[in-house]
């Protein structure tokens, strides 16, 4: 493996609490439940704390954690379906390491998106609203597409292409969540 994907994989490690175990033979990340389990905890209080302060005390607003609960229970969801069918994934040549952390950057991806819009939601300019959309979905689409690329290039001979394509329904899934879930907040703010 070159030097550059060994050390690309030990930020991957630093950044999302990845144990690095090697699978015949290759250095390919896999999530550890302890990371898992700290990253969540990271996420509940990064989401909580988003809201503004009133009167000096920290408050959660529930239709802020409304909003989020679809997309964090697709996350769950998918990554408990990834842990426990792993006979189910590997008789019809899924890679089960590559869903997984390919479900971790997309919700990692979308949760960002999510909040950029939400924040661009609040502005009383419109034009603010539509350029966040934007610039949501061209981040994404790039993080999406330069990890998808990473992979291509580092397990050429190796690729899983069911599972690669899989990630890909993933992305128009957790977008149509995303999509739908601001929609319905704007919603609510034009009735109220």
């Amino acid at each position: 493996m070159p030097a550059w994907a060994c050390k690309f994989l030990q930020l991957l490690h630093w950044l999302f609490f990845l144990d690095l175990k090697p699978i015949n033979g290759l250095n390919f990340p896999h999530l550890c439940w302890y990371g898992c389990c700290h990253c969540l905890h990271y996420l509940v209080f990064f989401t909580r704390s988003i809201n503004k302060h009133q009167r000096g005390t920290m408050t959660i607003q529930k239709n802020n954690r409304r909003s989020l609960f679809p997309i964090i229970i697709l996350f769950t969801g998918l990554n408990i379906f990834f842990i426990t069918g792993k006979n189910l994934l590997e008789r019809n040549d899924f890679n089960q390491s590559v869903l997984i952390i390919g479900n971790l950057i997309l919700f990692a991806v979308t949760l960002f998106s999510f909040l950029l819009n939400k924040r661009n939601l609040k502005a009383t300019n419109p034009n603010a609203f539509v350029r966040g959309v934007y610039l949501s979905t061209m981040l994404k689409l790039f993080v999406c597409s330069m990890a998808a690329c990473i992979y291509i290039f580092v397990f050429r001979s190796q690729l899983n292409k069911p599972a690669l394509f899989t990630c890909m329904g993933l992305y128009f899934v957790y977008t149509f969540m995303e999509v739908s879930t601001l929609t319905k907040l704007l919603k609510e703010k034009k009735n109220a």
